[in-house]
């Protein structure tokens, strides 16, 4: 089977970013399969195309038995700038003769980290009389609506929402990486015997045997992932205020990754005199585990919004499992991953006072109450999320088209 995944923000290994469709495509070509992956050239994470030569419209190259169509999308910064690149992008995918570079498809998978990239994934299934399958990766409109504070009755609003409801009815079937989503994809005109929950996982042929980790010097709190506007980090700050104000020393907080809110942090953390926050550039997928075994504990936190009702499916949560360290879990949401597994600790987001106290009460743990946390949220990501536990997941839906 010939399958296309349409994905803007898809990136192999060798970049920062999000590689589950690489991960799930090396599953599906050990069961026959060959897969492809159209995506933008430039960076979601760090806003830049990962070429220094640009000079093309759209460019294959191979990562590890997986083809990559590269198409050429501008650069942005700022929220016009990249609806602008996700436009080009779908139109760029509609009518950039894919097929010239690609056999023709089987399948198409189209995933939304906007839904412009899934309904140019929908016009080329039906051009090529393929099966189309819809990714949900966040529920659209209502993650703008909530984080940009959007109306309902913006034009754009009422164009994605339109857009969704018509991907869901279109869809052969529907992939969901949220937990509790269904509802929301029924009420757009799914049914439900249409929707298969393939959450993020974890990679752990990158995450081979982590060591446990013996404190050595300041307890690290590492956070490995997106500075936006929904992860909410000035919690960490304030946090580290706390900290410095109490005379706890010793502690160190590390955050790891870019983001749209990365330089106001630094500059805050600065104005701040916070010697105990730590900034450092992202790194490519296959360095993050070398990095999270310089961590005591990992921290997982997302503003307390209602769109989080539906779950969540961070990467940076099952990395930090996979690597075996307790995390400090923030989010307001249905579905607990480290509360089900018993691998760290549970607090509000948003909160300062309960992260201060939360780092406090792990670096008091002794390393081997730390080491049986960790190894069980492992043991947890092992069985729930681990990739040859999703790929036969997905490979069972395509065997069922």
């Amino acid at each position: 089977m010939n399958i296309w995944v349409v994905n803007h923000y898809a990136v192999p290994p060798g970049q920062s970013g999000g590689t589950r469709h690489w991960v799930l495509g090396q599953h599906l070509r050990k069961a026959g399969h060959s897969v492809a992956i159209i995506a933008g050239n430039v960076n979601y994470h760090e806003r830049a195309s990962a070429d220094a030569d640009t000079d093309y419209r759209a460019r294959l190259q191979e990562h590890g038995g997986i083809k990559f169509l590269w198409l050429n999308v501008p650069e942005y910064k700022g929220s016009l700038l990249r609806v602008l690149s996700m436009i080009v992008f779908a139109l760029r995918t509609i009518f950039g003769r894919a097929s010239g570079y690609l056999p023709r498809p089987d399948v198409i998978i189209g995933s939304t980290p906007h839904p412009f990239a899934a309904f140019a994934a929908l016009v080329l299934a039906r051009r090529f009389k393929a099966k189309f399958v819809l990714e949900v990766r966040d529920i659209w409109p209502e993650s703008l609506v909530e984080l940009g504070g959007y109306s309902w009755f913006h034009p754009f609003i009422v164009l994605l929402d339109q857009l969704e409801k018509l991907l869901a009815r279109k869809a052969d079937r529907i992939i969901c990486l949220l937990p509790k989503a269904h509802d929301d994809l029924i009420r757009k005109g799914s049914h439900r015997d249409k929707i298969t929950w393939i959450p993020n996982g974890v990679d752990l042929s990158l995450f081979t045997s982590p060591e446990p980790k013996k404190r050595d010097g300041d307890f690290i709190v590492m956070y490995a992932g997106a500075h936006g506007v929904a992860n909410g980090l000035d919690v960490v700050l304030d946090a580290a205020a706390l900290l410095q104000d109490r005379g706890c020393g010793g502690v160190t907080f590390v955050l790891v990754g870019n983001g749209t809110q990365k330089e106001r942090l630094k500059a805050n953390a600065a104005k701040r005199a916070l010697a105990n926050v730590v900034f450092k550039d992202s790194v490519p997928k296959n360095a993050i585990p070398a990095v999270l075994a310089a961590a005591d504990a990992c921290f997982m936190h997302l503003r307390d919004l209602p769109v989080f009702r539906w779950g969540v499916s961070p990467n940076k949560l099952f990395d930090y499992m996979g690597a075996a360290r307790p995390v400090i879990f923030a989010v307001n949401t249905s579905v607990n991953p480290v509360e089900n597994a018993n691998a760290g600790l549970t607090i509000p987001p948003e909160n300062p006072e309960a992260l201060a106290d939360a780092v406090m009460e792990l670096a008091g743990c002794s390393d081997e109450e730390r080491a049986r946390m960790g190894a069980a949220g492992r043991a947890y990501v092992i069985s729930e999320h681990g990739a040859e536990v999703l790929g036969e997941r997905l490979s069972t839906l395509l065997a069922d088209l």
